[in-house]
C-alpha cells in the first residue's frame, strides 16, 4: 500500500462520517504495519551493512 499522497492535510475529523472515520482508520492502520515492516527491514539492512564493514 502506498503511502497517502494527497493526504499532506489531517482531515477536519468533526466533519467526517462514521463511516468515514472507520474508512480513515483501516487505511492508517494498514501504513503503520506496512511502515513498520519497513522500518524492520532497513534496520536489518543497516545492520547487516555496519556488520560487513566492521571487518
Amino acid at each position: 500500500m502506498p503511502i497517502l499522497l494527497g493526504m499532506e492535510h489531517q482531515p477536519d475529523i468533526d466533519r467526517l462520517s462514521v463511516t468515514e472515520k472507520d474508512d480513515l482508520i483501516r487505511v492508517l492502520f494498514a501504513q503503520v504495519t506496512e511502515l513498520t515492516a519497513k522500518i524492520a527491514e532497513l534496520e536489518g539492512r543497516l545492520a547487516l551493512n555496519s556488520h560487513s564493514q566492521a571487518r
